[in-house]
């Protein structure tokens, strides 16, 4: 119960300190203010919202970070590849459909 009450307070010590900061950035550099708020709602538009990012602290987490994305982008590879060839393969069938009716003058046929 007593870290329910601590989280509970943190987050609220947090929204805080977030609203005093966007209000002394709008009584300072509106300009910045606004391409804040901007960015701020682009990433609750894309569901970045609440996202911590940062930079690797050591030469092997980086490393490791590197590894991983890149078995990610193999592994996204090899799905769009098969993917893609199935898109081309259903591209190809529509279009040696559509060949046949080639020689079908439209002008021809009656309501």
């Amino acid at each position: 119960m007593l870290m329910v009450v601590l989280v509970r307070k943190h987050k609220q010590q947090m929204r805080e300190e977030e609203t005093r900061f966007e209000l002394n950035m709008l009584v300072n550099n509106p300009a910045m203010y606004q391409e804040y708020m901007k960015n701020k709602q682009e990433d609750e538009a894309s569901g970045n919202a609440g996202i911590e990012w940062r930079a690797p602290e050591t030469r092997n987490e980086a490393m490791e970070l590197m590894q991983a994305f890149a078995e990610i982008d193999k592994q996204i590879k090899e799905q769009s590849s098969s993917e893609e060839k199935e898109a081309d393969i259903n591209f190809i069938n529509q279009v040696s459909m559509m060949n046949e009716f080639n020689n079908i003058n439209i002008d021809e046929m009656g309501d």
